[in-house]
Order: structure tokens, then C-alpha cells, then sequence
């Protein structure tokens, strides 16, 4: 979700980017809406909130995924 290339790979506190927590599974066609239709280098990378089956149905599940996302994103984006 959050591009490896946004932290330092010296860092430990970023190692969180390289994850199954940093990962959803899209399928083609969604992978190429959440990079505004296929601007992959230049296009905006969608936030966890985004995703919001990213747990199937368990919304508890995905509040707290996203919490945590968004909280481990401000070490790298302050």
C-alpha cells in the first residue's frame, strides 16, 4: 500500500513497508483505480481507509488495520 521507496531500509521502524501489513490484494482492475487509472508512478497511492473490505466483512478488523497503518505512516511521514 505504502510504497517501500517512502522509507529508509537502514531504518528498523520501517521495516513494517515490507510486511503483509503494508499489503492488500486487489484485483487488476482495482489495482489500476486505486493508482488513478494506471498513472502508476505519478499517480496518488490510496490511504488504508480506502480499502475498506481489506478484512471481508469484519469492520472491527479493518478500523484497527487502519489504525495502525496510519499510525506506523506518521514515522515516515511527519
Amino acid at each position: 500500500m505504502i510504497p517501500n521507496q517512502s522509507g529508509r531500509p537502514d531504518d528498523s521502524g520501517h521495516a513494517w513497508l515490507s510486511s503483509l501489513e503494508n499489503c492488500v490484494v486487489l484485483c487488476a482492475a482495482c489495482h489500476d483505480r486505486v493508482h488513478e487509472n494506471g498513472r502508476y508512478r505519478q499517480g496518488a497511492v490510496a490511504p488504508p481507509s480506502y480499502y475498506r473490505y481489506s478484512h471481508g466483512s469484519n469492520t472491527a478488523a479493518h478500523s484497527a488495520w487502519v489504525g495502525q497503518v496510519e499510525r506506523n505512516a506518521r514515522g515516515i511521514w511527519r
